[in-house]
């Protein structure tokens, strides 16, 4: 086994009954973490378990505190000029890893030879019944190269357990950061790094164990949009550049954020700048949200 260091990173947000479940999983792990980084933007009683797992931790645990302006885009940022491992898994504070996680993560970064055509490697999340997220492994190999823009198509839908190197994060970041918007969508920073053609190796081995409880960042996307705009507008336009994306998807996902912006009235000429790179399908987007409008979200969408 090669010294590949993995960082644990977990954004958490008011879930102290939930992240010693957590930890009791990196301390039975078979190879240990290089450092678990806590970003704490809540107000309950994670500072002092943080505490805890400080002074009885056999690796390193790392804690910060983000205090005024929160978000998963601003704990990204901060994990990025903080973490020291080459590869930083993000775990949330409600999930937790199999007992050989970080070994099976480290096996599979080894087998990388032409370390700058990748992104990281990544094995197959699970629901606490065993099923794999996303459906079974479906090909005939142990692993399988393709970007994260690239994996629908080849049968690796559903959330994953990605391990980024630190080094390709820093590059394509930071992440966007308004004021006053708390949420962000990660794959902003994911569809950078697959623009770019940075590939992940994806591995046919469950590591992560999924929760999605109620309160959690898959619960709450009726209002995400509307209330971080401007961050949306950042995923929209960048993703409107992205040829791996059909257009009839793209424009789909154009129309419904004109519809917003309309709602919000919000003119396209405050917006266009965002769009100087793709104005012909935001012009499409713009005239197309007159007519989306009375079409049925479920009938008419792309999931961001």
């Amino acid at each position: 086994m090669n010294k590949t260091k993995v960082t644990i990173f977990t954004p958490t947000y008011n879930r102290d009954r939930y992240i010693t479940n957590l930890y009791k999983s990196l301390c039975l792990q078979t190879v240990l973490p290089y450092e678990w980084l806590i970003v704490d933007q809540g107000n309950d009683k994670t500072r002092d378990l943080a505490e805890q797992f400080i002074n009885d931790a056999v690796f390193p645990v790392i804690y910060k505190r983000l205090d005024g302006e929160r978000g998963i885009g601003r704990a990204l940022n901060l994990m990025m000029g903080i973490a020291q491992g080459d590869l930083v898994m993000k775990v949330d504070d409600d999930d937790t890893l199999t007992p050989d996680a970080i070994e099976a993560v480290i096996k599979m970064a080894s087998t990388i030879e032409d370390k700058e055509k990748y992104a990281g490697v990544s094995g197959l999340r699970q629901y606490p019944d065993g099923r794999a997220i996303g459906g079974e492994w479906n090909h005939d190999t142990e692993w399988f190269d393709c970007t994260n823009l690239e994996r629908g198509k080849n049968g690796l839908d559903g959330d994953k357990a990605e391990a980024y190197y630190l080094d390709v994060l820093k590059e394509f970041g930071p992440m966007p950061a308004f004021q006053g918007e708390y949420f962000t969508w990660e794959g902003i920073l994911w569809d950078r790094i697959a623009h770019a053609e940075r590939k992940i190796r994806w591995f046919n081995k469950k590591i992560y164990c999924t929760q999605y409880l109620p309160g959690g960042a898959t619960d709450t996307r009726v209002e995400e949009r509307k209330n971080n705009f401007f961050t949306y507008t950042v995923l929209v336009s960048e993703r409107m550049n992205y040829s791996e994306i059909p257009f009839a998807s793209r424009l789909k996902q154009c129309c419904r954020y004109f519809e917003l912006a309309r709602e919000k009235k919000i003119p396209f000429r405050k917006l266009k700048h965002y769009f100087v790179n793709c104005k012909s399908i935001a012009l499409l987007g713009c005239f197309g949200s007159i007519i989306t409008k009375y079409i049925p979200q479920n009938n008419l969408e792309y999931r961001s």
